[in-house]
């Protein structure tokens, strides 16, 4: 998979701090693990340079059981890299779930971190928030109908939370 999710900046650091030595969108094989196995079989070593990564891009619907635990996608991964005895240094998760960052993942993160903030962006400005002009509780955008979406709309809907929020779904 090309980095297409990734901001041509973005990839551009990536690949100056590391050699990454594949990028795999999680998307693309969550319905299929076993393709994602054939693939990191193809890729595993005995050995990886302290330089080189895996990349792996989670910017897809994930479906957690547990509040306090990484979400199926995420265990399967583990689990998969756990079995091939890939160490998840030499791993690299971009993904906008933010709660994985706060459930105690091992290294997992560290190196994604460490791009951040060795590289800052000159394209971030402060803002002064002048929180009286906040006219609305929340934003939920809900892009395509997905039943988990539907849920937390009927949810909204039920509680008469629509009218005071933001929300965007094709049936609202």
């Amino acid at each position: 998979m090309e980095m297409r999710n990734l901001s041509k900046d973005f990839e551009d650091l990536l690949h100056k701090e590391f050699k990454v030595i594949a990028t795999i969108g999680l998307a693309e094989c969550d319905h299929d693990f076993q393709s994602l196995k054939q693939q990191l079989e193809k890729i595993k070593k005995p050995y990886f340079e302290p330089d080189e990564r895996i990349v792996f891009i989670h910017a897809e619907t994930e479906y957690y059981v547990y509040d306090d635990r990484p979400g199926l996608t995420m265990i399967n991964l583990f689990n998969l890299l756990t079995e091939l005895d890939i160490p998840l240094c030499f791993t690299l998760l971009i993904t906008n779930h933010w709660q994985l960052n706060s459930l105690g993942i091992p290294n997992i993160f560290c190196s994604f971190q460490k791009v951040i903030v060795d590289e800052p962006s000159n394209d971030i400005v402060d803002l002064d928030l002048n929180v009286d002009a906040i006219a609305h509780h929340m934003i939920c955008l809900n892009g395509s109908s997905r039943p988990h979406r539907t849920a937390l709309v009927s949810v909204l809907k039920a509680k008469n939370l629509i009218e005071r929020n933001l929300i965007s779904y094709s049936s609202v």
